[in-house]
């Protein structure tokens, strides 16, 4: 009877070990590269995967690339230069220009490039390098300061392979992020990171919610894409924030999706509204709201308004205290700014905000009222 129950234990505990090795395979298993069970993928499966849809771009501001500097560029390349350098001359002497680096991604199948507009302002030559080694000539299609957003277009319509579009807004804080850029010229560089945060507002672009995370960023990855962990573009990299001008552990980035409804403005030709609300939001603190006499809510409160602006045409004045938006609850002024940023040019949101113990409800849009027919003079 002993010797029976003794081999029945055994079994058992067997049976139990088995279990247990299954599972720890199991878990292995899901752990292994490009087997993640969210089916994010290797860094490395990623780049290889999209590398052919980003570019390296070369930008030239100034009066460089003239007649007279090519015949100079020329004369320096001629062989005789080689045994005695002073019979040749230097073909930078007396030139005005500068060369930049910047990255970008082609958003069609024609050879679209979206980057950012700052790097490519004042561009008297813009060339893309594409993954295959392929040098384009670009010119701007269209550029947006305020939002930082460009389009470029090839001079000669070239068959181009697009990114993937993901969606920020499903991106959580520390989902893993990928950045393909040209740090000081360095093509094709790839970085990782993390998302810090989402929805900040900057310096004069204040009504763009922008993806804060802390991948490396330096001169040159401006315009690049940033990449979730399937591969998919969520945001163009654009800014770092700095006090001695070197990265510092935050990077911006403007969330894809209204780089695209900008780029759709500036393809299209029309003029480019959005964000452009004729004013500041500002997360209001509680000192503030007390001295108004408002309620300790979260919403997104008026500080400054623009003469015939948009926040001025719904009536709004600075302590005004917005918290909702066609229904929606607003909680911060980075929410308030996305939800405004997606608004169509002539489309209307109702807005309701709070003035000291009042409630009230306004009506917002970008495109200003059309002006009243005048019936000729008879």
């Amino acid at each position: 009877m002993t010797e029976h129950i003794e081999s029945v234990l055994a079994l058992r505990v067997q049976h139990v070990a088995a279990l247990l090795a299954a599972v720890s395979l199991a878990a292995c298993a899901s752990l292994a590269p490009g087997a993640d069970p969210a089916g994010d993928l290797p860094a490395a499966r990623v780049f290889a995967d999209v590398a052919a849809s980003v570019v390296s771009l070369t930008v030239v501001q100034g009066e460089g690339l003239d007649p007279e500097f090519a015949e100079r560029l020329r004369r320096s390349a001629q062989p005789q230069c080689a045994a005695d350098l002073a019979v040749c001359p230097d073909p930078l002497e007396d030139t005005v220009f500068e060369i930049g680096a910047a990255s970008g991604f082609f958003i069609d199948d024609s050879g679209r490039v979206l980057t950012a507009a700052h790097a490519v302002a004042q561009a008297t030559r813009i060339h893309a390098r594409t993954g295959g080694g392929e040098v384009l000539q670009m010119e701007v299609e269209g550029a947006d300061a305020a939002s930082d957003v460009a389009v470029l277009r090839p001079v000669q319509p070239v068959a181009s392979p697009p990114v993937r579009l993901g969606d920020s807004r499903r991106l959580r804080i520390g989902d893993r992020v990928l950045a393909i850029g040209s740090p000081f010229g360095f093509e094709r560089s790839l970085a990782a990171g993390l998302v810090s945060g989402r929805d900040r507002r900057l310096g004069s672009s204040q009504q763009v919610p922008f993806l804060q995370t802390d991948v490396t960023m330096n001169p040159g990855n401006s315009g690049g894409p940033l990449f979730d962990a399937r591969g998919r573009v969520v945001a163009m990299n654009t800014r770092i924030v700095s006090p001695l001008g070197g990265f510092s552990g935050v990077s911006f980035a403007v969330p894809i999706e209204l780089a695209m409804l900008v780029a759709g403005d500036l393809i299209a030709g029309r003029p480019v509204l959005r964000g452009k609300i004729g004013g500041h939001l500002i997360d209001p603190p509680p000192a503030i709201l007390e001295v108004l006499g408002l309620p300790m809510v979260a919403g997104a409160m008026v500080s400054a308004v623009e003469a015939r602006g948009a926040l001025a045409r719904a009536g709004l004045v600075p302590g005004d205290l917005i918290d909702e938006i066609d229904g929606v609850p607003v909680r911060s002024a980075g929410e308030l700014g996305r939800r405004l940023f997606e608004l169509e040019t002539g489309a209307m949101a109702t807005i309701r905000y709070r003035r000291g113990t009042a409630a009230a409800s306004t009506r917002f849009s970008y495109a200003p009222p059309p002006a009243a027919a005048v019936s000729p003079a008879r």
